[in-house]
């Protein structure tokens, strides 16, 4: 009995020790989603009201942008985990169109917020609420 229980220890050790943060599940965006504010590190905060337009869609592998109501953008997206070059953590970065040659974004979840980040000094943020799923 001894040997089961010392074998599953190890078993549970090592799936632990070769778990690497890219095998975490990334965030579920799929939503429409509203711009609420944006910060720079030149510009400070702007607060957006209710119903400007200014709208964000997920779906499983697409996205599409309004600004004012108007469709500007829209393609693929895909979330990986990755390491900020500013914070060195780890955490979730989208890629638009499978462009890697951009300024990463990494983007959070929190309290039915969305928030994306460039990981660049002064590039700044944008935080969107959650309208519908």
């Amino acid at each position: 009995m001894k040997i089961y229980v010392s074998l599953f220890l190890v078993c549970i050790s090592f799936s632990f020790i070769t778990c690497k943060d890219k095998d975490i599940h990334p965030l579920n965006i799929e939503g429409k989603w509203e711009l609420e504010s944006s910060f720079g590190g030149w510009s400070g905060l702007k607060k957006y009201p209710p119903g400007n337009g200014s709208i964000i869609i997920f779906r499983k592998n697409n996205y599409e942008n309004y600004s004012q109501g108007k469709l500007v953008k829209n393609g693929t997206y895909q979330i990986t985990r990755a390491t900020s070059a500013m914070t060195k953590t780890v955490g979730n970065q989208i890629i638009f169109d499978g462009n890697l040659d951009t300024i990463h974004s990494f983007i959070e979840m929190n309290d039915g917020k969305l928030t994306f980040a460039f990981d660049a000094y002064d590039a700044g943020s944008t935080t969107y609420g959650r309208i519908s799923k």
